[in-house]
């Protein structure tokens, strides 16, 4: 994977911030790595915009460093385990979902119109683990 193959991905308007007088932004999802976000920041008084990009939730340098952090698959800490374990492989409104917002960013489950849950890739890590002994 290269930055190139990354700069062809299809990107998801994912939230809006609003930086008041001085700016406002747009932070996107790729669709084929989730696990790769942009934020994108509009500077109100240049007109101009600033991008950056994360991998796991951690800033990148550019799209060079993410495709080498993206070659390498999430490794979930077992905190990362347990969270995931709540969350169900169908559609579900999940109560305390700020709890589970992180495993987003590593592409272990998504979100859509408040609803939760497990992506293919959650799914493989929980059928990679053994359960846990609670």
């Amino acid at each position: 994977m290269t930055a190139i193959d990354l700069s062809a991905c299809t990107m998801r308007e994912e939230a809006h911030y609003n930086g008041g007088k001085e700016w406002f932004g747009y932070r996107h999802r790729c669709i084929q790595h989730p696990r790769l976000t942009r934020f994108d920041k509009y500077i109100r008084k240049t007109r101009s915009v600033e991008s950056t990009f994360s991998v796991d939730g951690k800033l990148v340098a550019n799209l060079e460093a993410a495709a080498q952090l993206l070659a390498i698959p999430y490794q979930p800490t077992p905190e990362d385990l347990e969270l995931l374990r709540l969350v169900p492989d169908e559609w579900t409104r999940m109560e305390d979902r700020v709890r589970f917002v992180h495993l987003q960013d590593f592409g272990l489950i998504e979100f859509k119109t408040g609803d939760c849950r497990r992506t293919d890739a959650g799914r493989a890590a929980l059928q990679s683990q053994p359960e846990s002994g609670s």
